[in-house]
């Protein structure tokens, strides 16, 4: 059913009953009307609070000698340049279980200082919660609880108290009020950032009292929605999005804040909903510095580190709960819908390394844990295992992780992965399949992977960097005939092997014997080309049931060292076709999903608040008039080979479908430069650039690999004597 008609007949219930508010539909999910908030005060439990020093400078775990429960609470750090952090329990479970806590304060009473003031000395204070049991798992005070995960990290952020007898009090955002608990005990983790000064003095404050005030208001019991299993959920549109960082270690994809580039919770929705997309990926990240290694950061980072691209797993998952939140609640306010799921997705390469493997395993149920706490998991329809990264022959590999990760997971995660999904690249970065149906673990794999998951699905990945378009045309294959790029991928890549495998067991495994086209922003769309992009249609098409669906894209953002970069604001989609969806390039669209967030013109695709049922055609290339002639335009694309001399600035003035006439300009160089100085051998193989066309600046603007230019002029650095391929599409809604 369309969400639109679930949400026509949740309104009749609605309409037909004065005791509902507002609607949000996950499932369908009515939310009832709330009563007037009540205030109580929470007292210390004192046999649970306490303070845990670290057992040494930097080595971000607690000694058991010096974990002191009952007494005072201390904060700060030592001489010997060794952490404190305070434990305050309060037991909550006195509220009722249908309170919504609408605010929550807490307070600790200043005793003394040792040496300085640690606000001065070290830095500011912050307090993370947990509710599932204690930190550790157990309530009472262990040497654990200094470097155990947290619910949600940093909700609160302690006032400075300057005298004896005054308190330091944090208001808790509504990540921190979500995770009071109704049926047990909240405990707070208290510390400052960064852990100490390096001062070889002394600087905490202890405090001799702690309380915990909350305000909540009851409502009737709401129905949490389960999660949705059937075919169409694992298949069709999906979309990823994260946030690149550029720091003094170079970009990486740590994704600590999700990047709305100005758009609240409930707007991103509304575009993501607009495009009738189930399900979105949310990532996880957990390669480069949350691994354990040098640039591993065991405490918590103040933001300026954050913003650099480092960051605790804790200060990770607190951002991504409280982006889910966000969506709880657009959801309950009646803004949204809350039609789609996400899925948990960490690029971690773990290349047979099995440190790096249990890694994988805790983050991943940690995340997950968190979000089930939070009460936030119905927004996770399943997780996706990283791109392995190992070499084309390893596939048993995948195979043999797929299935001992899922029976890891379930086992930390209260059997989790049996009720959601499990997604697995194949070999290398998810392209290779070969001899799938005849490994040695192919026999019971779907079985296996069937009891550990509620659905599972093969993920094949087709890009065009790590030498792939090289690779074609090494092995005598033309990268762009649709035929020789179907037999590559059929023989070469091992897709007839992976059509085989599911196709055998689909009858047995419907759930489970799947497959879908995974990409992003530059490999699902932009650089595979054309060619590429219709022969994974009519390999999808052909290969029948079971392989169907494809992974769209929105909210790419990154930028160089210098603050330029490339910014995409809209969601690039293969519309299915019938009841059965496929890849089909004839109705490839770009969604206008970022409305009004930048100034400009209204015929400005970025900028016009575009809404559903408004349809318009963009501007296409219709001919060149002047410039060079290797150029040519055709069918709304730009074609052509540059030869070694045209090495340099080749401009052109372009003519649009409407008669007005652009400039666009093609920086032609015997090798691809890539930024930097760095200089990239690759030759680019059916490069596939898409024009973003913007009246304001006068000119046709490339997105994808393209550098900015000069003023307002951008150019496509290319090599010589190597095809391009420019085209346009059709603009919607």
């Amino acid at each position: 059913m369309h969400f639109d008609v679930l949400q026509q007949e949740a309104q009749k219930i609605m309409n037909n009953s004065s005791m509902w508010r507002a609607i949000g539909i996950a499932g369908c999910l009515l939310l009832p009307a709330r009563a007037t908030a009540e205030t109580v005060v929470f007292p210390l439990s004192e046999g649970r609070s306490g303070y845990i020093k670290e057992s040494g400078e930097n080595t971000h775990v607690g000694d058991g000698d010096n974990t002191i429960a009952g007494g005072e609470i201390q904060v700060g750090d030592t001489a010997f340049r060794k952490q404190i952090k305070g434990i305050v329990s309060f037991n909550t479970s006195s509220l009722p279980s249908n309170a919504r806590v609408t605010s929550a304060v807490l307070r600790l009473r200043r005793s003394g200082v040792s040496g300085s003031n640690p606000f001065d000395a070290i830095g500011g204070a912050y307090a993370d919660i947990n509710l599932s049991g204690g930190f550790n798992g157990n309530l009472a005070l262990r040497a654990g609880d200094f470097d155990a995960r947290a619910d949600a990290a940093e909700v609160a952020t302690m006032s400075k108290p300057t005298s004896n007898g005054a308190w330091s009090e944090g208001t808790l955002e509504a990540l921190g009020r979500r995770g009071i608990n109704v049926d047990g005990h909240t405990q707070f983790r208290v510390y400052h950032i960064p852990d100490d000064n390096n001062n070889g003095e002394s600087d905490y404050i202890s405090y001799e009292a702690a309380e915990l005030v909350v305000s909540y208001e009851t409502t009737d019991a709401i129905a949490r929605p389960s999660p949705l299993i059937t075919p169409d959920d694992i298949h069709g549109l999906r979309t990823k999005w994260e946030k690149y960082f550029a720091g003094t270690n170079g970009a990486t994809r740590a994704t600590i804040q999700p990047e709305m580039r100005g758009l609240t919770h409930a707007q991103w929705a509304q575009a993501i909903e607009r495009t009738g997309a189930n399900g979105c990926t949310i990532n996880i990240e957990a390669r480069n510095n949350l691994l354990r290694s040098a640039d591993f950061p065991l405490e918590n980072l103040t933001a300026a580190r954050i913003s650099n691209g480092k960051f605790t797993p804790d200060q990770r998952n607190t951002a991504q709960m409280r982006f889910l939140l966000g969506l709880e609640e657009a959801r309950e306010a009646g803004v949204i819908l809350g039609s789609f799921r996400f899925h948990g997705h960490q690029r971690l390469y773990p290349n047979n390394d099995a440190a790096k493997e249990q890694h994988f395993v805790d983050d991943f149920a940690g995340f997950i844990n968190c979000a089930r706490s939070l009460r936030l998991d119905h927004w996770l329809r399943g997780i996706r295992l990283g791109e392995n990264g190992i070499s084309p022959d390893r596939l048993f590999y995948s195979m043999d992780l797929a299935k001992t990760w899922a029976e890891q997971i379930n086992g930390k995660t209260d059997d989790w992965l049996k009720t959601h999904g499990l997604e697995m690249h194949g070999a290398r970065m998810g392209l290779f399949f070969n001899d799938v149906d005849t490994q040695s673990n192919s026999g019971n794999f779907f079985q296996r992977i069937s009891e550990q998951t509620g659905y599972f699905t093969w993920c094949f990945k087709f890009f065009n960097e790590e030498g792939i378009g090289q690779a074609m045309s090494d092995a005598g294959y033309d990268g762009s005939d649709v035929n020789d790029i179907k037999a590559y991928l059929r023989t070469q890549c091992g897709f007839s092997d992976l059509q085989n495998f599911v196709q055998a067991h689909r009858a047995a495994y419907p759930m489970h014997a799947n497959c879908i086209f995974v990409g992003d922003a530059g490999d699902a769309m932009k650089q595979i080309g054309n060619a590429k992009l219709q022969a994974l249609t009519q390999l999808f098409n052909e290969a029948g049931q079971g392989f169907r669906g494809i992974v769209a894209v929105n909210g790419y953002s990154w930028e160089d060292e210098n603050g330029i970069g490339n910014q995409n604001k809209a969601i690039y989609k293969v519309e299915p076709t019938g009841s059965d969806p496929q890849l089909n390039p004839a109705s490839y669209e770009r969604w206008s999903a970022w409305p009004n967030i930048e100034s400009g013109t209204a015929d400005s695709v970025e900028t016009a608040d575009v809404q559903v049922g408004e349809a318009f055609t963009h501007a296409i290339a219709a001919e060149v008039n002047s410039g060079p002639a290797w150029l040519s335009a055709s069918n709304g694309g730009f074609f052509g080979s540059p030869q070694a001399g045209d090495v340099g600035v080749n401009a052109f003035r372009i003519r649009d479908n409407a008669g007005l006439e652009k400039t666009l300009v093609i920086m032609v160089l015997d090798q691809l430069h890539i930024g930097d100085g760095q200089v990239s051998t690759r030759t680019v193989l059916d490069r596939n650039y898409v024009f973003e066309f913007t009246t304001n600046l006068n000119t046709w603007i490339p997105t994808g690999d393209a550098k900015a230019g000069d003023g307002a002029l951008w150019s496509i650095p290319v090599d010589y004597d190597a095809p391009i391929r420019f085209f346009r599409m059709r603009i919607s809604p």
